[in-house]
């Protein structure tokens, strides 16, 4: 009464009135079952391919578009190199053929240098460089375990605490370049600035390092800039301050400033052992003419055989160096295209492909064929030969009778929707372009969907969409100071373990399904006016089928397929439908009494080998 109160009284639906409509709307929608298709799957194919080339000639050319100087200036196994390995400077001359807009990039380069070796990037104490360590009663760190190798240093026989320590911090690269260009004589060279602001990161600018203030490095640095005061990174106002050399009060050896850039760059390791470094950027453009640049020889080499070496390049929107990233998407996108052509080749090459069947056409109407089925039915029971009833006055649910299946809708008028049915169907194992066909696959892919399937649904998930991203992020040398394939190969490996486990997995339901379709039943033949034994697969709408209860005949005594019941031996029968919802208690299933008296006696098997 209450849901019908004021609700009702207002011209209002009640709560009632409200679910039933929404039961009726849910009951009435069309459901949406995406379905991959060799067309569909072909077309993703060769879009994705389209557009890998496409970014990949995109970054290519603006590759070639860039303007590079690069040389080797040391070479410890070359004495004719321009900067010998016991040479304290040295200077190299380039001519520059054309102009390289601003901003110009200088990178060192060097070789044979493994940075990303463990105990060399585990050797730095994260504390000290923040400059949140921790130190005792007299002054001293505690907690500086960490910098391995490079912790301390015997000055003056005392034993002193490196600022910064470490072994990545305290191998900073110190080479000092100069860049000028030679004007034409008397006119002495001309200095080209630069600036080495910007050249790390801003996050580890800010966040990882912090260098102690001017006071406290006049207060506890025994010794101040190390052997190179200018590649230090320490201000112009400590240049004359050597350190207090009072080993009392002074317990460290401040040899380089956290805040130096330089010292940024260096700390973020490279991934393979040749790479380049960003040292310094000029924001004027290059003019053609000859340059030369003055190398003050700092870093050693000799002992692992390593080559000092110098890049200057310009930068485009993809960064300084784009030629990875376009090679290796075009290398993916060639990739696609070539599975697209090995799918197109099976596509049209393969007989079992999906295809339109042809219109066929019968030689008996439906009345003569179920005229003839009854007949056959008489003459292998051996009983007389009955009247039979009126096409108009059977209900076989449009099987035998009126060619029509019978299929109540939602409609309020509650008139019943037909639809035509022929019987007899087709040929066994050609589809009926009508219906689907009784061919059962639990198979995600099939052969030339595998591919951009896979790759789809593995980007489906949140993790491998990550790591791509930060993958593609470490294409570019000027946001990463790793190496791509670092970054692409394990990608690729779990990618790929993913996709050979998917394949396995689906092969095993492709197994499964050979096995469900090859199941035999009998299955009426009109032709030969009796049940042969076919598979599963090739029932379809209309067949006339007979369902053992035991498998002695070889059959299976499973149902294969939506049957409407026409007769059984004992006029009842019993099912199962526990794999299907999981019911075990049995389901009553009765034949209408006009097919039960038709059907009812045992037929032989004409298609037996003792016929």
């Amino acid at each position: 009464q209450g849901l019908n109160g004021s609700f009702r009284d207002r011209g209002k639906m009640n709560n009632l009135e409200r679910f039933a409509k929404f039961f009726r709307a849910t009951q009435t929608l069309k459901s949406v079952n995406l379905h991959y298709t060799p067309v569909c799957s072909l077309i993703t194919m060769f879009v994705l391919g389209a557009a890998f080339v496409t970014a990949a000639a995109f970054c290519l050319v603006l590759h070639l578009k860039l303007s590079k100087i690069e040389a080797i200036y040391s070479d410890p196994g070359d004495l004719t190199a321009a900067c010998p390995q016991d040479s304290a400077t040295c200077s190299i001359q380039f001519d520059l053929e054309k102009r390289i807009p601003a901003p110009v990039l200088f990178y060192y380069t060097l070789t044979n240098f493994h940075q990303n070796h463990r105990r060399f990037m585990l050797s730095k104490n994260g504390a000290m460089f923040r400059g949140t360590w921790e130190v005792d009663d007299e002054g001293k760190p505690v907690n500086i375990d960490s910098c391995t190798f490079a912790s301390t240093q015997l000055v003056d026989g005392h034993e002193l605490f490196l600022y910064p320590c470490g072994l990545i911090a305290t191998s900073v690269f110190n080479d000092t370049f100069i860049l000028s260009r030679n004007e034409p004589s008397p006119a002495p060279k001309t200095v080209i600035p630069w600036s080495k602001d910007g050249i790390s990161w801003e996050y580890a600018s800010r966040q990882r390092f912090h260098s102690k203030d001017e006071a406290w490095l006049r207060e506890n640095c025994y010794l101040l800039g190390g052997d190179h005061f200018d590649s230090s990174g320490f201000p112009e106002t400590l240049r004359h301050f050597n350190g207090t050399h009072d080993a009392k009060r002074s317990h460290y050896n401040c040899w380089h400033s956290l805040d130096d850039e330089d010292l940024h760059v260096w700390m973020q390791p490279s991934g393979p052992p040749d790479f380049w470094k960003l040292h310094r950027i000029i924001h004027q453009d290059l003019e053609p003419g000859r340059y030369t640049i003055n190398i003050e020889n700092n870093f050693p080499v000799g002992g692992f055989k390593s080559l000092k070496g110098f890049v200057l390049t310009n930068v485009s929107v993809l960064g300084a160096n784009s030629q990875n990233l376009g090679l290796l998407m075009l290398v993916v996108g060639c990739g696609t295209l070539m599975m697209l052509g090995v799918s197109l080749s099976l596509y049209f090459s393969d007989p079992s492909a999906p295809h339109k069947p042809p219109e066929m056409n019968y030689d008996h109407s439906v009345e003569e064929a179920a005229r003839d089925f009854a007949e056959a039915v008489r003459e292998e029971s051996g009983a007389a030969k009955p009247s039979l009833l009126p096409m108009s006055s059977l209900n076989l649910g449009g099987l035998l009778s009126s060619n029509t299946w019978i299929k109540t809708t939602a409609d309020p008028s509650n008139e019943p929707e037909q639809r035509s049915v022929k019987c007899p169907p087709q040929v066994l194992a050609i589809p009926n372009p009508e219906f689907a066909s009784n061919f059962v696959s639990t198979t995600k892919y099939t052969r030339w969907t595998f591919a951009p399937l896979n790759i789809f649904f593995q980007f489906q998930r949140f993790a491998n969409v990550y790591f791509f991203a930060i993958a593609v992020m470490a294409s570019f040398p000027t946001i990463s100071p790793y190496g791509a394939h670092s970054f692409w190969s394990p990608l690729a490996f779990v990618i790929g373990f993913s996709a050979l486990k998917d394949a396995l997995e689906d092969y095993r339901r492709h197994l499964s399904d050979v096995e469900e379709n090859g199941r035999l039943v009998e299955v009426f033949d009109f032709a030969k006016g009796g049940f042969c034994k076919a598979p599963w697969r090739d029932i379809q709408v209309g067949s006339l089928v007979r369902v053992t209860a035991t498998d002695e005949d070889g059959c299976s005594p499973m149902i294969p397929a939506d049957l409407a019941l026409l007769a059984c031996n004992e006029g009842v029968a019993f099912i199962e439908t526990a794999n299907l919802d999981g019911e075990t208690n049995l389901k009553l299933r009765e034949p209408l009494p006009e097919t039960q008296m038709e059907l009812a006696p045992p037929l032989s098997d004409p298609c037996s080998d003792d016929d």
